[in-house]
């Protein structure tokens, strides 16, 4: 018997850890970027779950002080909530996959060449 015992299928190590969270915030920041396109702005990768767009009113505002006001009217897309919850969990546990297949090659290979 190896003095070290196998590691069961849920257990991850330190460098997949440390690369999942890099991966985690990169996803998370690509969730944060403002997309514009002419008066629409979205918030969301791959999918888009909120959307805001600018109310064009040719009318002159009903009080003074809102002349310096910007109007939006805006809305959560709660399908691109799911999906981009359920690409961003699918991408990291493809990510943590790739890392611990690699990481148990090189194990594999070391053990065979003692």
């Amino acid at each position: 018997m190896s003095d070290n015992p196998k590691r069961t299928w849920l257990q991850f190590h330190l460098s997949t850890a440390v690369v999942l969270m890099l991966v985690g915030g990169g996803l998370s920041f690509l969730n944060t970027i403002t997309f514009s396109s002419g008066s629409r702005n979205v918030l969301g990768w791959p999918c888009s779950y909120w959307e805001q767009w600018r109310i064009s009113t040719d009318a002159p505002p009903p009080f003074p002080s809102e002349e310096n006001v910007r109007h939006f009217s805006s809305n959560w897309i709660v399908s691109g909530i799911v999906m981009d919850v359920f690409l961003n969990v699918l991408i990291l546990a493809l990510v943590a996959y790739a890392c611990e297949w690699r990481i148990r090659q090189r194990e594999r290979q070391k053990a065979e060449q003692q």
